[in-house]
């Protein structure tokens, strides 16, 4: 059973719920919602999930019954203010698995009262919650940790110093748009059950065939956009990470690595992002390995030679193909077989000449998007693209 409570609540009228497990209480009209959630909790001893979001708990008022809720194990505060008194004593609830704290307003920090101690927590989410600070110094590494979202927290010094190497269990780690610096810690490596990585627009650098990342073979998604690191065009580095399915990085410096042909990556990759600043030539042979492609940019690099045909004919699950702002050049040439998945097609600001192949719309028949602008095109709209 769940009941959802909002605004002016007089709790003697749900005070026989006694086997209620789901309850949301969001934006109670009351001075301080820790007031209200004082006189409130022992009338609901089964709950197992708790929404409060848009609430405010920013006075010092203790709810000291939050141990008594023995079966809880999802609790939302999203959006609400929250002093650390009250977190404190959320942390008492020894059933907890799930806290979402999304773009919460926090009072009371103070290193002068210790880290806060999370036992059993499997989860926790804390998206645009001003931390200032690290992430360490106010929690006590959770080791029971599955996922962990510190997403524009404010975090400063080095991934190291936020104590992420300890919670061996993550296998969710966001921590992306923050101003973290320095290089990626050698310790990383130890979360071998990492399954997604999210480190885009922070400041860290390094050469990333170098880092830690290259052992991490539960690996799924990766994103370091927005970073200062230097990444080999070839991605070999990555070649057993079996299980990479999406790669993504933009803005950051890409350099050519002489390697054996005879290399072949182990991982088929869905989604691949490659943009940045850099001479890269050719196209990455690691492309001519893989059959799962669905979204490709590889826009912004210099990039050389014709059309890449064969890659629509090896991907037919292929959606989307971004080449924007490149060297590639020649006729546009089209491969015999047609592509039913291509929906996004964008070659603009390259060096293509002659005529708009024929039957394009018969190639690309599902085809919504199509920017061929700022090349040397020249001839009419082929009449197998007008509708």
């Amino acid at each position: 059973m769940d009941v959802g409570l909002k605004g002016s609540v007089d709790v003697e009228d749900h005070k026989d719920l006694k086997k209620l497990n789901v309850l949301y209480l969001n934006e109670i009209e009351t001075i301080d919602a820790s007031v209200f959630l004082q006189s409130t909790l022992n009338s609901f001893p089964s709950l197992k999930t708790l929404d409060l979001t848009e609430n405010n708990f920013n006075r010092t008022v203790i709810v000291r019954d939050l141990h008594n809720l023995t079966n809880l194990e999802e609790l939302k505060l999203g959006k609400s203010k929250l002093h650390i008194s009250f977190l404190q004593n959320v942390a008492t609830i020894s059933s907890l698995k799930h806290l979402s704290m999304i773009d919460c307003e926090f009072n009371g920090f103070s290193h002068d009262q210790g880290p806060i101690v999370f036992k059993n927590l499997e989860s926790l989410i804390m998206d645009y919650v001003t931390l200032d600070n690290s992430f360490s110094k106010i929690f006590t590494p959770i080791t029971s940790l599955k996922q962990l979202s510190l997403s524009g927290c404010r975090l400063n010094d080095t991934l190291y110093d936020q104590g992420v190497c300890e919670m061996v269990h993550l296998q969710k780690l966001y921590i992306d748009s923050n101003n973290l610096w320095g290089t990626l810690p050698s310790c990383l490596a130890n979360l071998t059950s990492l399954q997604q990585l999210y480190i885009s627009s922070n400041q860290i650098m390094g050469n990333i065939s170098l880092s830690p990342l290259k052992d991490l073979t539960s690996l799924k998604v990766l994103h370091i956009s927005n970073n200062l690191f230097q990444i080999p065009i070839s991605l070999n580095s990555f070649f057993n990470l079996s299980n990479l399915k999406d790669f993504e990085s933009e803005n950051n410096q890409l350099y050519v690595e002489t390697m054996s042909d005879s290399l072949i990556p182990k991982f088929q990759l869905n989604f691949i992002t490659l943009s940045g600043y850099g001479n890269v030539g050719a196209y990455p042979k690691f492309l001519y390995h893989q059959h799962d492609l669905q979204n490709v940019y590889l826009s912004h690099i210099n990039l050389g030679g014709n059309f890449p045909y064969w890659l629509l004919y090896s991907n037919t699950q292929l959606q989307t193909l971004h080449l924007v702002n490149n060297s590639l050049s020649g006729t546009f040439q089209m491969s015999f077989e047609a592509n039913l998945n291509l929906t996004t097609l964008d070659v603009s600001f390259n060096f293509f000449h002659g005529q708009i192949l024929k039957d394009i719309g018969a190639k690309l028949p599902n085809l919504m998007s199509l920017n061929m602008s700022r090349n040397g095109f020249n001839g009419s709209l082929p009449s197998s693209l007008v509708i």
